[in-house]
């Protein structure tokens, strides 16, 4: 107990949870009224710091994710998981940190990459953890998994390193390794540059055997935004290559956001645009397949208002929806919601959350 005092431990942690009312035309042809509870990655979690020499710090986190609406589950990086267990694993690690030098991780935790939706275009006002978070056609993430053509994700057997913010500059370089039979590799790293009200942000992620043994997925996004009174605009520009295990396919989509504060009410809009798929091939995960040629892409669009009733409490309303072209089956990526080819996923969402 002494030893955890000295360490400075901090208990924290949120209960985030929604009601949502949902359509999408089926692969059957049907387009059933919905109305369902997700628990939006509701967490608590141990973090903490040991003072060593000079700046330099022992830093170590413990996070769990917990189930609001079932006992089942689920987390907007790698699916359903833990079935019959409410407690599951989120970023968890230890290492070392220091103003002057950086901070380097070991452990399980999301990529680099994720700092692109994070600091920039992705729905803030619902923690960007709720079925409002316009980030299920960007990095691929209505595939999910890594392994599927994601890359938005957590994973673990990774090393991180986080440098020190010098003039403005400020960036990260993850990898890890697949303890498997086929050694996959992922390498994911992210920079950005902010001054005054413009901050701008790229990231850069190769998987190599990660999805099979003949497969190297890659992505790279580009992001800026601008601080305009009470709004902030952003911007986000992809470009995605699949390639090995039946599939070699490129892909670009690009999307435009805005967050506006006034006292305690908050609106976010978001719209984005992918393209059709070229190349050749098809990708088959999930509730999400990847076919190639015309009529692959997709557009969404998302609003949502929020009323915060303290510094740790909120409330929200908003609407999300997909429209597909007509071969394609874009989905949400958190609580996702099944449609056949052609089929436009929509919701109406109200939510609240609480922060500890």
């Amino acid at each position: 107990m002494a030893q955890a005092q000295t360490a400075n431990v901090t208990l924290y942690g949120r209960i985030h949870t929604d009601v949502e009312f949902l359509k999408g035309r089926q692969a059957d042809g049907s387009n059933p009224n919905i109305w369902r509870l997700s628990g939006n990655s509701s967490r608590f979690g141990l973090r903490g710091e040991e003072a060593l020499s000079g700046d330099l710090s022992a830093i170590f986190q413990a996070e769990f994710g917990i189930s609001t609406d079932s006992n089942v589950n689920t987390n907007q990086n790698t699916g359903p998981y833990n079935v019959n267990n409410v407690i599951t694993y989120r970023d968890t690690f230890v290492g070392l940190a220091s103003k002057s030098i950086g901070t380097v991780r070991f452990g399980m935790f999301t990529g680099p990459t994720d700092s692109i939706e994070n600091f920039y275009f992705s729905n803030k006002i619902t923690l960007a953890t709720s079925v409002l978070n316009p980030i299920n056609i960007w990095a691929n993430n209505a595939n999910v998994v890594r392994g599927a053509g994601g890359f938005d994700n957590r994973y673990g057997n990774a090393v991180r390193y986080d440098t020190p913010l010098l003039a403005g500059f400020s960036g990260a370089a993850q990898n890890a390794i697949y303890e498997n039979a086929r050694h996959g590799n992922i390498a994911d790293v992210f920079i950005q540059w902010k001054g005054g009200p413009f901050s701008i942000g790229a990231a850069y992620a190769v998987d190599t055997k990660v999805r099979n043994v003949d497969t190297e997925d890659k992505d790279a996004s580009i992001a800026a935004s601008w601080q305009i009174g009470n709004w902030n605009i952003a911007g986000v520009y992809e470009r995605m290559k699949l390639q090995g295990t039946g599939i070699d396919a490129k892909r670009n989509f690009w999307g435009v956001s805005a967050n506006g504060t006034y006292g305690p009410h908050q609106f976010y809009l978001f719209y984005g645009d992918a393209n059709d798929w070229s190349g050749s091939g098809a990708l088959a995960t999930g509730i999400h397949t990847i076919l190639t040629g015309s009529d692959t892409g997709a557009n969404q669009f998302v609003v949502t208002y929020r009323y915060q009733l303290s510094k740790r409490t909120g409330t929200y309303i908003g609407y999300h929806k997909v429209d597909n072209d007509a071969r394609a089956n874009y989905t949400f990526a958190i609580n996702p919601y099944g449609v056949g080819a052609g089929g436009d996923p929509q919701t109406v969402a109200i939510g609240m959350y609480h922060l500890f």
